[in-house]
């Protein structure tokens, strides 16, 4: 069943994305534990480091799983490993593209409830730092964004 894990880190907008592909097992869990965590501190020490002088970007790491193809009890142990190690750093942690097996892992465990899931990276990173500037985009007279009008908006 092993087929192995590649583990990639890049940012989307500022926003650290650990992009993992491939088992999610007994065998490799253990190096998403190392590898994963090293790879979200760099990520979140360089972020924060990268906004010195400017407002902070929001501190939040994205794990994508959309190329996660088998998850066991042991996997999802390792996603909780990084969940800790984003908390640990203050930041949020959301999973990005999880197929039905990790989203029913997620379920029996209640981590459904604590961590944000998103069907995409991009849906991820926008509920992260808000969609991205349009220039175009007029903001109605009066200053205020089109809302439903009862103040709920």
């Amino acid at each position: 069943m092993a087929h192995g894990l590649q583990i990639h880190l890049h940012l989307d907008r500022g926003v650290p994305v650990l992009e993992l592909t491939g088992d999610l097992d007994l065998t490799t869990a253990d190096e998403l534990r190392v590898h994963g965590r090293e790879l979200v501190d760099a990520a979140l020490d360089r972020t924060r480091s990268d906004a010195a002088g400017v407002s902070e970007p929001p501190a939040v790491v994205v794990l994508d799983a959309s190329g996660v193809t088998f998850v066991d009890s042991s996997g999802l142990g390792a996603v909780v490993s990084i969940l800790k190690r984003a908390l640990a750093h203050r930041a949020g942690f959301s999973i990005a593209g999880s197929g039905p097996q990790l989203r029913a892992r997620l379920a029996q465990t209640g981590l459904d409830r604590v961590v944000a899931l998103h069907a995409s990276t991009g849906e991820a990173v926008v509920a992260a730092i808000g969609p991205a500037a349009d220039p175009n985009r007029r903001i109605p007279e009066g200053g205020h964004r089109a809302g439903r009008g009862d103040g709920a908006g």
